[in-house]
């Protein structure tokens, strides 16, 4: 029999920004803007925003009603239902074991990468590489780093769960949630006053549902898939969080928090990373880490002209030219013939430029 006189959150602001921190994460951070990227911007956002508010927010009220009604865990809960659906408190749990089996990896590498970015400003470089730009393929392949920095996640989370509800979770999430949308703030504003940025607001908010009328169920499928992941929907976290909600809590007030809070930060998240591509990337909005591609309309003759993906992880880095690379609106490019060639308005002095010839 499993004991539901368990601990729990000190106010209602102390659950919010723990539901909010179980919600908010890399898939707001870092999935978002990726995938918003890929599926035309405002097309993405508005199928998005129409299933967070109208499935979304109904399913997290329901998985809030059950936990507080209960007061269990997601097996026990379902089990208490109905013993027919047991398994789907199974699944609950198998989901984000199975979640965190990358979830951990990714956390380290995020940790190895923000050491060595801090370290940078103060002088002390720490990253490994060369230039900062090789930083992430030589990191993903050195096994004992990455499984050092994992580790060390796993180390911290373990640290603050073992705290409990009030003394871990609830202190780290007081203080870590708000320090994160303050974060985000500074960042979109430094993006902002960018030259170029306004693309990427254009890309964002700019009515164009043409990719709806080209691959509506892809764009449904990709928003839908995002939105229950970033929500931490169907996986057992916001059941487990009420069961922890007291009886005394307004529970729909609350999940409406949670789903806006959660799809604020996915927005601003957006807000830094489309206007950057176009202050940075010349609109690219596809790519990933590391990524070649292809810049059309940017060549005077018939050679390929191409953009290689710049990094601004490392403050005041030196300026690296190499033979078959030029330098045009300050971003540098590569042709497979010819020599460098530097072009005016040149104006990101502060941003490390290398592509290899």
């Amino acid at each position: 029999m499993e004991n539901t006189n368990r601990e729990g959150f000190g106010s209602s602001f102390a659950f919010i920004m723990a539901a909010v921190g179980s919600a908010v994460g890399l898939g707001n951070i870092w999935g978002f803007p990726y995938k918003m990227g890929l599926n035309g911007g405002f097309a993405f956002l508005l199928i998005y925003l129409i299933l967070a508010a109208f499935v979304g927010l109904a399913v997290m009220i329901g998985e809030h009603v059950i936990g507080r009604k209960t007061g269990m865990s997601p097996i026990a809960a379902y089990r208490k239902i109905s013993k027919k659906f047991t398994w789907l408190g199974y699944m609950a749990v198998i989901a984000p074991f199975v979640i965190l089996c990358f979830y951990m990896v990714l956390g380290g590498m995020v940790m190895r990468y923000a050491c060595s970015y801090l370290t940078a400003m103060i002088g002390w470089n720490t990253w490994g590489v060369e230039t900062a730009t090789d930083f992430y393929g030589a990191f993903r392949i050195n096994g004992v780093q990455m499984v050092l920095w994992t580790v060390i996640f796993i180390a911290i989370n373990t640290a603050i769960v073992c705290g409990g509800v009030g003394g871990g979770i609830e202190k780290f999430c007081n203080i870590g949630m708000p320090c994160l949308f303050v974060m985000l703030i500074v960042i979109i504003v430094y993006v902002a006053v960018q030259p170029g940025a306004m693309g990427g607001y254009q890309f964002m908010f700019g009515l164009n549902i043409d990719p709806l009328k080209k691959d509506f169920l892809k764009v449904l499928k990709t928003a839908a898939g995002q939105m229950f992941f970033s929500l931490s929907l169907g996986m057992g976290a916001m059941i487990t969080y009420g069961s922890y909600m007291s009886k005394k809590e307004h529970l729909q007030r609350n999940a409406v928090i949670v789903v806006v809070m959660d799809t604020l930060a996915a927005i601003m998240a957006g807000m830094i990373v489309m206007p950057a591509c176009y202050a940075f990337l010349e609109g690219n909005t596809t790519g990933g880490p590391g990524d070649t591609v292809k810049c059309g309309g940017e060549a005077e003759d018939e050679d390929e002209v191409f953009l290689q993906r710049i990094d601004v992880r490392r403050p005041r880095p030196p300026l690296r030219l190499h033979a078959g690379s030029f330098l045009q609106h300050g971003r540098l490019y590569r042709k497979p013939h010819g020599l460098p060639v530097l072009l005016p308005r040149f104006h990101r002095s502060n941003l490390l430029l290398h592509v290899p010839a």
